[in-house]
């Protein structure tokens, strides 16, 4: 089943987003990538990582639906002299909101003056910054940010740039259908004829 909905369509979105406006911080999802030193970006550092939970494994929790009754149509766009939704075409419905607890990493440094805290300073929060544009147009009004915590703060003398930890909920519904048949338009459109 494709990763359409929650987190791993959070994430696709945030990379998109910074890539299209030229920001070439790495956006990872994982458990482990927030520790790994090889998928730094450009500049080294330069990296967002997105860890479903908190640290101490809170995932969230499951909450009423935000949209009552059946989902969208399975044909997307629909039909111009569609009806209006019928039990004919319409598919899935959201089964619970799951309010889906994550830990953001936000790693940057200014490689020109590495001892400069200043600049280290200015060089976290303008990704931050621009991580949470690329959240924003990501989720929208689903999105709730949290507390901001400065990660290893203790051994300032010896980090390569800042590092801040975002704790946020992003709101994804579960369906009583698969994602593949409740979100048929974030599939990738395939062609009805063999390329040559």
């Amino acid at each position: 089943m494709p990763d359409v909905t929650g987190l791993p369509a959070f994430v696709d979105a945030v990379a998109s987003y910074l890539q299209s406006n030229g920001v070439s911080a790495v956006v990872e999802l994982g458990w482990r990538k927030d520790v790994q030193q090889v998928n730094e970006g450009d500049g080294t550092a330069n990296r967002i990582v997105i860890q479903p939970g908190t640290p101490d494994g809170d995932a969230g929790g499951l909450e009423a639906p935000r949209q009552v009754g059946y989902g969208l149509r399975t044909e997307w766009p629909p039909p111009t002299d569609a009806e209006p939704q019928s039990p004919d075409d319409v598919v899935g419905r959201e089964l619970d909101d799951w309010a889906e607890r994550a830990t953001v990493y936000v790693w940057a440094v200014d490689a020109t003056a590495p001892e400069d805290d200043r600049r280290q300073y200015v060089a976290v929060r303008c990704l931050l910054q621009w991580f949470r544009r690329a959240a924003q147009y990501a989720a929208r009004a689903a999105l709730d940010v949290g507390a901001l915590h400065w990660v290893n703060i203790a051994n300032v003398e010896r980090q390569y740039g800042r590092e801040l930890q975002l704790d946020l909920t992003l709101h994804a519904p579960l369906f009583d259908l698969s994602d593949e048949i409740a979100h048929p338009q974030h599939l990738t459109p395939t062609t009805s004829f063999d390329e040559e």
